[in-house]
């Protein structure tokens, strides 16, 4: 990307860009929905001025609207569309439109974007593929992420009601709708470049006075080159001194840990739980109130564990999403939401308040899993309790290796392994 596409795209320039809207015949379109209703009707709800928009444009063009369906476009993917989907367009399958669009914001991720509507509390965020490298993999959107979407946020919904304890400390933003390209014969590697995944807004999964706050934000320098981390411990603790910021760590550690690490253990959901897709809730006094989750594109799950809870969940691709292999479920939950996410706010809060000991951090977070493990024995398999157990407080921990990965030029994980940093506070735990 050039200077000027970078400063018109990126969420740093606070751009809002005008997302051209094609018309895919329903002969070669897939939707998936979490619930009713279906995609159609939910869209002309969502965006009805751009749906009379767009319906005007293809009569114009002498098409019948009920034919086709809605889909948003990037607009850096808009011309190579031209190129990757040629024949379709030249049959009429897939019909670029002038004059139809919806407005977007990008969020933290650059392709993932806030819509604009009379409601902006309810408007979904779309999540769109681009055909760029963006940190370590391209951004596409694959025919599995636009349908198991919907129907992992159909197994959570279903979750969230089964457990209400448990829904006290965790949610997640449901991904409502997806759609994509649907090729005879099927040909994945090509239609990830066709499809959009639609979500809620976080807003919207917020009670009164609260307020969602990206993870990934608590890191960022504010004017006083200090971690917005530091405001937040000042607001909850009435103070910010380095007992204050041990005070909310464990605030912190015990709010998010329900939703992380009690889901895996009953249900085998282990979420890609970092930064980025991560929103700590503050409620009206400013305290840890419940971990939101977002993107479940490479959420594992644990096959026998979501059976023995008497769920299942439709598969899209047989090798993937679940697993009987704990080990490679597990990897996944540790490297996100425990190194990337819980592990690298111990470190940000001990660079920042020398005086306070990495070692009581990494304490509280051991004694809290402890205790996490002791809450849901009864409802863990006795085996499986204590294998867990043993990874997650006394084993070495598996360390994905991205230069290793980008080395080979594969998006597989590579792993090596690293000293478990909670071991040697067991026998504090």
């Amino acid at each position: 990307m050039d200077t000027r596409e970078v400063i018109d795209c990126a969420p740093e320039f606070e751009a809002q860009m005008r997302l051209p809207l094609v018309a895919l015949h329903r002969g070669v379109a897939h939707t998936e929905s979490m619930s009713e209703p279906a995609y159609p009707v939910w869209w002309r709800g969502a965006f009805p001025h751009e749906a009379r928009t767009w319906d005007s444009a293809l009569r114009a063009l002498g098409r019948e609207p009920a034919d086709f369906l809605p889909l948003p476009v990037h607009p850096f993917q808009l011309s190579p569309l031209r190129e990757t989907f040629a024949a379709e367009i030249a049959q009429g399958q897939l019909i670029l439109l002038d004059d139809a669009a919806i407005t977007g914001r990008p969020g933290m991720s650059f392709r993932t974007l806030w819509t604009e509507g009379a409601d902006p509390r309810h408007m979904p965020m779309v999540k769109l593929p681009v055909a760029l490298r963006l940190t370590s993999v391209q951004r596409t959107l694959t025919p599995r992420s636009a349908r198991m979407g919907p129907r992992i946020s159909r197994l959570l919904a279903t979750i969230r009601e089964r457990e209400p304890q448990l829904a006290r400390y965790w949610d997640f933003v449901p991904e409502r709708h997806g759609i994509h390209v649907l090729l005879e014969p099927a040909d994945d590697e090509r239609a990830r470049h066709l499809g959009a995944l639609y979500r809620d807004n976080p807003t919207s999964r917020l009670h009164s006075g609260q307020m969602a706050i990206p993870v990934g934000s608590l890191f960022v320098d504010d004017h006083n080159n200090e971690p917005l981390l530091r405001q937040w411990v000042a607001i909850a603790q009435g103070a910010s001194d380095h007992q204050a910021a041990l005070r909310l760590f464990q605030d912190y550690v015990a709010t998010a840990l329900p939703g992380l690490l009690d889901l895996y253990l009953i249900y085998g959901i282990a979420f890609e739980a970092h930064q980025q897709n991560s929103f700590m809730v503050m409620d009206d006094a400013g305290q840890p109130s419940r971990l939101l989750i977002r993107d479940f594109g490479d959420l594992r799950i644990h096959r026998p564990s979501l059976v023995r809870q008497g769920l299942t969940l439709e598969i899209h691709d047989p090798a993937l999403t679940l697993f009987d292999d704990p080990d490679f479920v597990r990897a996944k939950l540790l490297h996100a939401g425990f190194m990337c996410h819980l592990g690298e706010l111990a470190l940000l809060c001990q660079r920042h308040w020398p005086e306070l000991d990495e070692q009581a951090l990494w304490s509280v977070l051991a004694r809290q899993v402890a205790e996490r493990f002791e809450h849901v024995r009864p409802r863990t398999d006795p085996d499986r309790w204590e294998s867990e157990r043993a990874a997650f407080l006394e084993h070495r921990w598996p360390a994905k290796s991205f230069l290793r990965m980008r080395l080979a030029q594969t998006q597989n994980d590579i792993a090596g392994q690293m000293d478990n940093p909670l071991r040697a506070w067991i026998g504090n735990a």
